[in-house]
């Protein structure tokens, strides 16, 4: 008895509500249908926009930590890009243009950090980043880099006659001479010619400074640094300082400050190393 009690009360209700509707207006019911349609359409616009924006934001976030180092006020190294991370990135070609190179900023603007200053101005010159490569490097270029960092391992800064007179010097050319490999088939060490004046990019030569250089070629993840690969470390004022040349077995060559020499070196690791890959990879130009 109680059960039925409780369904003619339910009917009961059903058919007040379903009476209130009807005389409710026809226009009133499609203003209301329409705006139900509009919320659903704007919320899941906002998601999708929303999502979008983070994404450009964390590719610009890794483009800034490839190019200038860590953030000083970051606690996460950004290892992804806006290029899905499970695609190969050796096989992604990167655009001709770094999208971010327009990107400009007021100098009153109070809002932005030192490092977002320096990205901004590094984007400039900066080739566009895939996600770190995951593969050895190799080849005939390849090979000649390492023989000939290799070589001036134990000589001193000042007595280089052939354009390693100093680590930014050395990596100069170094890369240079194994560019050349390709066309001559000689693997010697000459000087890299000098910058044009005005020169920012990273092609034909590198740049003269440390600096300049750390801005050139593809991320590459520290498993995979391979012969030829550039390693730059100690990062200070938003720039690398140390430089060195992935020679083989997870070692490198590079300038002791110390001593001015060159000498070999396990490759450093750490929240600010970036290892670069300059020879058959996106150098920017």
């Amino acid at each position: 008895m109680d059960e039925h009690r409780t369904d003619a009360s339910e009917r009961e209700r059903n058919r007040r509500r379903l009476s209130a509707v009807t005389l409710i207006p026809l226009p009133i019911l499609v203003i209301i249908a329409v705006c139900s349609v509009l919320a659903g359409c704007l919320i899941l616009l906002s998601l999708v926009l929303g999502t979008a924006g983070n994404s450009v934001s964390a590719d610009l976030h890794y483009q800034c930590d490839t190019a200038v180092g860590p953030d000083p006020s970051s606690t996460e190294t950004p290892a992804t890009s806006a290029v899905s991370t499970t695609a190969r990135a050796a096989t992604v070609t990167p655009p001709s243009t770094n999208p971010y190179a327009g990107i400009t900023t007021r100098a009153d603007d109070t809002g932005l950090s030192q490092w977002q200053r320096d990205c901004i101005a590094a984007m400039r010159s900066a080739p566009y980043q895939l996600p770190a490569l995951r593969v050895p490097n190799t080849g005939p270029a390849v090979e000649c880099a390492g023989h000939l960092a290799m070589q001036q391992a134990g000589t001193r800064w000042d007595t280089g006659t052939d354009g390693a007179s100093e680590p930014a010097d050395l990596v100069r050319s170094v890369v240079y001479s194994a560019e050349l490999t390709v066309a001559t088939g000689s693997c010697e060490l000459v000087a890299a010619p000098v910058p044009a004046a005005g020169s920012s990019g990273c092609r034909p030569v590198l740049p003269a400074t440390i600096a300049g250089q750390g801005v050139c070629g593809q991320r590459v993840d520290p498993s995979a640094a391979s012969m030829g690969d550039l390693v730059f470390w100690e990062f200070r004022g938003n720039v690398p300082t140390r430089v060195g040349v992935v020679v083989a077995d997870g070692r490198i060559v590079t300038g002791d400050p110390a001593a001015g020499d060159f000498r070999w070196q396990a490759l450093p690791h750490g929240d600010d190393v970036r290892v670069k890959r300059v020879l058959g990879a996106g150098d920017g130009s």
